[in-house]
């Protein structure tokens, strides 16, 4: 954290987004004290007027539906709906193991004795009556345990914070509806303390077979964090709670979803892989370095492109303006251009670019080179040769038109949806481009190596 935010520079953070909440209780010189809570919210670029919804996107990527009323209004809501998420995957993930059990000690005053008999507690709270009654106790391996009421008891509370949002995207899978009724009826639950709830599954989960339990108790600790804000085990006025996520590898992420099935339609077969470790400066099968290109593709192990996901705002400035100049004169500019021609060479390949978001409109020039069957992409906006001294070799530059944050959210996501398709046709034709290219550069290169073999004979 302390390098990204030394990164600041003009408004920007690194790419760092999310909200942070500080209660501290400065000194003064006079030795008096006054609290101070000071909340830090950094927004994405690309969202406006407190309606997150490029944040929200690349975060939940279609896992949770929205209707204009759902759509989070500030990122608070924003961690909040990804617990939701969260929570039904661990759940399901949890529950193939089965519902969680522990030994529990019960206390009973009735006439269906079972364990031990307690004499003192019979004597107490039985001497005299003549109700038949018998005050035992015994233990039992059961559903009836603090985690499972931990469980239900984030439920509830996203449910009655959430309503509809909750109706449609966790009671509306049997399995998990099926998991709550069970765990409820089981326990007994009826809006227990949620603070006695969480003090008592403050301790994590050690057994082997359960660990997969482990994570679905640190997700509904954290759901409940406004119920129960003493669950960070400390001094609270020293307590930092919020979340902070890194914008650019959730946006690879997105990319790499959106670009797959585009990849899996062509022919002949291509294949996609994301952060992929090659080794380079290597002699003798030992290396001194390696690298991770965002995106490779490749035919029959043959690589032929590589792409890396950008999200600095210059590439935009560059894309718009035409001047490379500005790659040179920008050093992270530099570093992104100056990787990709590595990683292309390490690899073999003869393509290479970069792909970002952009928020000026460019509508005309992304649906003349999506639907323009003369290949009217291959110009300076899209496609620049390496240098005069090597035309061989290609920069590619995809831009993604992100909508402005000025509508609402379901017309906001259809016009983003709209954009993507336009610049994954472009995506698609060049690929394909290089993909050509790259077979026949690759029969001058054969033809080439076996002079060379000659030579070096």
């Amino acid at each position: 954290t302390k390098q990204i935010f030394s990164d600041y520079n003009g408004g920007y953070y690194g790419g760092v987004v999310g909200v942070v909440h500080k209660a501290k209780i400065p000194y003064t010189s006079d030795g008096s004290t006054y609290k101070l809570n000071v909340t830090l919210q950094i927004c994405s670029r690309m969202d406006d007027n407190n309606k997150p919804y490029f944040l929200t996107t690349m975060l939940l990527r279609d896992k949770i539906k929205f209707n204009d009323n759902q759509v989070p209004s500030n990122e608070d809501e924003v961690m909040d709906y990804l617990m939701l998420f969260y929570l039904k995957q661990q759940l399901l993930d949890a529950y193939q193991k089965g519902f969680y059990r522990r030994y529990q000690r019960f206390e009973k005053n009735d006439d269906r004795l079972r364990g031990s008999i307690d004499i003192a507690r019979h004597i107490r709270e039985n001497m005299g009556q003549r109700n038949g009654k018998i005050a035992y106790s015994y233990r039992e391996n059961t559903i009836n345990n603090d985690l499972n009421r931990l469980i239900i008891a984030a439920y509830e509370y996203l449910k009655k914070k959430y309503y509809d949002l909750v109706t449609e995207n966790f009671d509306n899978n049997s399995d998990l509806t099926e998991i709550i009724t069970t765990l409820k009826i089981e326990t007994g639950y009826s809006n227990e303390n949620i603070r006695s709830i969480v003090s008592k599954n403050l301790k994590p989960i050690t057994s082997p077979y359960y660990i997969e339990y482990e994570n679905l108790r640190i997700i509904c600790l954290r759901i409940l964090r406004d119920e129960a804000i003493f669950i960070f085990n400390g001094d609270t006025e020293q307590k930092v709670n919020g979340f902070l996520v890194y914008l650019p590898t959730l946006w690879e992420k997105f990319l790499e979803e959106k670009m797959q099935p585009v990849v899996d339609e062509m022919q002949p077969k291509i294949t996609l892989e994301s952060q992929k470790e090659v080794n380079i400066f290597g002699k003798n099968n030992k290396y001194v370095q390696d690298t991770r290109p965002d995106f490779v593709l490749s035919e029959e192990n043959q690589y032929f492109m590589v792409m890396d996901a950008k999200f600095k705002p210059k590439w935009e400035d560059v894309f718009n303006s035409k001047s490379r100049k500005l790659i040179a004169s920008e050093d992270g500019l530099l570093t992104d251009y100056n990787k990709c021609i590595r990683d292309m060479n390490s690899l073999g390949a003869h393509a290479t670019g970069v792909i970002f978001p952009v928020q000026n409109d460019i509508t005309e020039i992304i649906r003349n080179a999506s639907t323009d069957k003369n290949e009217a992409w291959k110009n300076e906006n899209f496609l620049i040769k390496i240098s005069k001294y090597n035309q061989i070799d290609c920069f590619y530059m995809l831009p993604i038109m992100v909508p402005k944050v000025n509508q609402d959210y379901s017309k906001w996501q259809k016009e983003f949806d709209e954009r993507i398709l336009a610049s994954m046709a472009i995506f698609k034709k060049m690929v394909a481009y290089a993909h050509n290219r790259h077979g026949i550069i690759k029969k001058c290169e054969e033809g080439l190596e076996e002079e060379l073999k000659t030579f070096e004979n």
